[in-house]
């Protein structure tokens, strides 16, 4: 018998003092990011204000956020990139 394709799954949550971040991500054996989606949330009111895909493979990445506004989207971004930031050092990437 042969095990391939090994993955490992996170529910992940973070927040600024404006906005909070919700997700899953699977990430690979070689320590890649496969997939990382989910939703931001304004934590004032608790409103959903946009969503996001990322995935980094080899020297290449993907990112795609879908319905901020203008005036939340450099929250949004600036607390996805710190999320991945800290997923990236805590795996070990």
């Amino acid at each position: 018998m042969i095990l391939t394709n090994k993955r490992e799954m996170y529910d992940v949550e973070n927040s600024s003092t404006e906005i909070k971040l919700n997700g899953n991500i699977t990430i690979k054996s070689d320590k890649t990011i496969e997939t990382f989606n989910g939703s931001f949330l304004e934590i004032s009111s608790g409103n959903y204000v946009g969503s996001f895909n990322y995935n980094d493979t080899a020297d290449k990445v993907s990112v795609n956020y879908n319905n901020l506004t203008k005036s939340v989207q450099d929250k949004c971004e600036e607390i996805l990139e710190s999320t991945i930031t800290a997923i990236k050092a805590q795996i070990g990437e």
